[in-house]
């Protein structure tokens, strides 16, 4: 049973949330090693700054979390976020080169034999993605429609790296949906990167109300 206490505070282009996380285990037969890790506390931070020359972006975020769980091996965890980004759009077409970097580190406690009580990994990310919007008008009986089609190409690239030697406190693989074949991480939190060669090739297409532009039908094909 989760109990859990956050704030958060937000500006223009930064925010910032601390949060305590902690679970109540009704079956108390489970080992300590079995039972849920608690944040206790962590520290959000996201900041995103567009203003820069040639319409570049730079956006940054950061965690600092205290991993802590009975009679197991328990952690302090620094992760690292700067990215940069250049777009070039038009009215029909959109480019936006991205360049990252992620840094992670942990302070481990109740380290097992072979584990680092310092364990750092820095893995570069490089993604290109890429678009084109056409749109006519489409007649189905009296309603009028705008129809859209929006080629996308999206590329990324993650170096591999051998992480084994860093302990899994909550990293999992991400599901399978349209939206997260563009994800620069195939894995949910900071504990794995998943290195990518690969291009997602999609072409989402739209129905589009003719009287308010509201949506009224979408439909996603991609493949990485």
């Amino acid at each position: 049973l989760e109990r859990r206490a956050e704030a958060t505070y937000r500006e223009d282009n930064w925010s910032a949330t601390g949060r305590v996380q902690a679970y109540q285990t009704v079956d108390e037969t489970l080992p300590g090693s079995s039972r849920p890790y608690q944040r206790l506390p962590q520290l959000l931070f996201n900041a995103n700054l567009p203003q820069h020359p040639w319409g570049s972006s730079t956006a940054f975020s950061g965690e600092y979390v205290h991993f802590d769980r009975t009679a197991s091996l328990t952690a302090q965890r620094i992760d690292l976020q700067p990215t940069a980004s250049l777009p070039f759009s038009t009215d029909a077409a959109y480019l936006t080169p991205t360049l990252g970097v992620r840094h992670t580190q942990y302070l481990l406690n109740g380290k097992t034999a072979g584990t680092a009580y310092d364990t750092r990994r820095t893995l570069p990310t490089l993604s290109l993605d890429s678009g084109v919007f056409f749109e006519r008008d489409a007649d189905f009986g009296e309603r009028r429609f705008t129809h859209t089609l929006e080629p996308r190409l999206f590329y990324l690239y993650v170096p591999l790296q051998d992480q084994s030697n860093i302990p899994v406190f909550d990293s999992g693989a991400i599901g399978s949906s349209f939206s997260n074949m563009f994800q620069t991480n195939r894995f949910s939190g900071a504990d794995r990167v998943g290195d990518a060669t690969q291009v997602t090739l999609a072409l989402p297409a739209r129905l589009l109300a003719g009287d308010g532009g509201q949506e009224r039908l979408r439909a996603s094909f991609g493949q990485s």
